[in-house]
């Protein structure tokens, strides 16, 4: 309106010519005639016009615009609001059929603009400050980065995870092979030891990874994110679903890594994610140094200058990524993790506990407090007991049937039956659990007889069958008496293909 204002005033009060005020004011000399006319039309002087406030005056030099607009058929917002949430429609489909009706209705700019400004609801936005030290943002870039295999020129596609601080906008970003727990927790740790300071709130989104059931005001964050954020005092808030205002400051920080770092890297083969860090990081340095537009200042002076000193310290250990498992404990008072059997105490048995993890130690937790923990065994289907964790009349069963007593007694049978059980106990790392095979073992001489059992053992000794089933089936089939044979050394055909041992000398 000061634009019209001053059209008016150069036209009324000063009496210049329509190419003079348009020339003044840098419009077009049509325009001066334009509103000169309105007002002339509407019997007006320059001395009741700038007395006039800005909505009257629009109002003025509109009112032939706005007749001649009421002219034309509007088309219903109601059922243009109805039409569009339907699949398929678009405003375009609904203009066609807009204009097929109305053929001298608005063109398609104008009725979007009366669409959009009859349905648009515009949402008033916020500036947030935050505090320096409060909150860091993460999140993944939606863009990838090529990786080649130098041996067989695969290409797959690595992942930008992102980084900021609230306060300075102080930006860490790394490539990963996927975004796995594993990979999206380490990322994390790796970011808090970037900025040398843990901060009081980490701000993720929504990702699997951070939350496993999103919920706008009780969200049901990852145990295993919980865990690396406690390790450094942090608590986790994650951003509200698809509303990404909730996290603006990493959407800024994502698109500085686009636009600032993966785009100068576009033209450039990388070999491994290694060699793409290396890249990220140089270029990230550029980025973090460089001048903010708006702000005499860089990221990183704003960083060392506000943020730093207000984060807290990190923990002397690092966050090593452990596992987390809800099981159920066996009424053997044994989990079943990894393939192998770890003891708990038995008034456990058939409960529920939480299980967790890392590449050296097996901890079992139950209410919240840890009730047994063990080094992480790699031998399939062992088992990892503690004698502690036993019920009494189980530890006294191992007092009262100790393996001397069961090699003693199988003994009695003959030399191979006590060798056979020497084997079976040996093989196990605790004994008590091979102690029923053994038992079953020797009372098969009140079946078979001594001498029946004694061949049945030798065979199986020499077989390396060191179990129950294996003797009992050897007596069942009579195999006890029957020679061991022995498998005949091959020895080729002739052959023209053969070149035979001359040929080597």
């Amino acid at each position: 309106m000061r634009s019209v204002r001053e059209i008016l005033r150069l036209r009324l009060e000063m009496n210049l010519s329509s190419r003079e005020v348009a020339r003044s004011c840098g419009v077009h000399h049509r325009t001066v005639c334009e509103y000169d006319k309105r007002i002339r039309e509407a019997g007006l002087t320059w001395d009741g016009i700038k007395e006039m406030d800005d909505e009257a005056l629009r109002k003025m030099a509109r009112s032939n615009l706005e007749q001649s607009e009421s002219d034309r058929h509007l088309p219903e917002m109601g059922y243009i609001a109805k039409e569009l949430k339907r699949p398929h429609v678009t405003r375009r489909t609904l203009w066609l059929e807009y204009k097929e009706t109305h053929p001298d209705g608005y063109e398609y700019s104008q009725f979007c603009w009366h669409v959009n400004k009859a349905l648009s609801d515009p949402e008033l936005e916020m500036h947030i400050e935050y505090k320096a030290g409060e909150r860091m943002f993460t999140d993944y870039a939606g863009d990838t980065m090529p990786i080649t295999d130098p041996s067989t020129g695969e290409i797959r596609q690595a992942y930008i995870f992102v980084s900021c601080l609230g306060a300075s906008s102080y930006i860490y970003t790394e490539a990963s092979e996927n975004m796995q727990e594993a990979n999206w927790i380490d990322s994390h740790v790796r970011a808090l030891e970037f900025y040398a300071g843990a901060p009081e709130i980490i701000v993720p989104d929504n990702t699997k990874t951070a939350v496993k059931t999103p919920d706008r005001y009780e969200p049901d964050i990852n145990p295993l994110f919980h865990d690396m954020a406690a390790h450094y005092g942090c608590a986790v808030i994650p951003a509200r679903v698809s509303k990404p205002k909730d996290k603006a400051r990493v959407e800024k920080s994502v698109q500085a890594v686009e636009t600032m770092i993966l785009g100068p890297l576009r033209n450039r083969v990388f070999f491994s994610i290694h060699d793409l860090n290396a890249a990220l990081w140089e270029q990230l340095e550029r980025v973090n140094t460089r001048k903010m537009r708006r702000l005499d200042a860089s990221r990183r002076m704003l960083y060392e200058e506000i943020e730093k000193p207000a984060l807290t310290p990190l923990p002397m250990d690092r966050y090593i990524f452990r596992e987390w498992a809800k099981l159920k404990v066996g009424y053997n008072y044994h989990i079943w993790f990894g393939k192998h059997y770890y003891s708990v105490p038995y008034r456990y048995a058939g409960r529920e506990v939480d299980m967790r993890a890392s590449s050296t130690l097996v901890e079992v937790f139950c209410d919240n407090r840890r009730i047994a923990s063990h080094l992480r065994s790699l031998r399939v289907g062992g088992y990892t007991t503690v004698s502690e964790h036993m019920p009494p009349s189980h530890r006294d069963y191992n007092d009262k049937w100790p393996p001397e007593r069961l090699v003693s007694w199988a003994g009695k049978v003959g030399p191979h039956t006590r060798d056979l059980v020497e084997m079976i106990l040996g093989k196990a790392v605790h004994p008590q659990q091979k102690y029923n095979s053994c038992l079953g073992i020797i009372r098969l001489e009140s079946r078979y007889g001594k001498e029946r059992l004694e061949m049945a053992c030798a065979r199986a000794v020499r077989c390396n069958a060191t179990s129950y089933q294996s003797v009992k089936s050897i007596l069942d089939k009579g195999l006890e008496k029957q020679p061991i044979r022995k498998m005949p050394e091959y020895v080729p055909a002739a052959h023209e293909n053969i070149r035979g041992r001359g040929y080597y000398n």
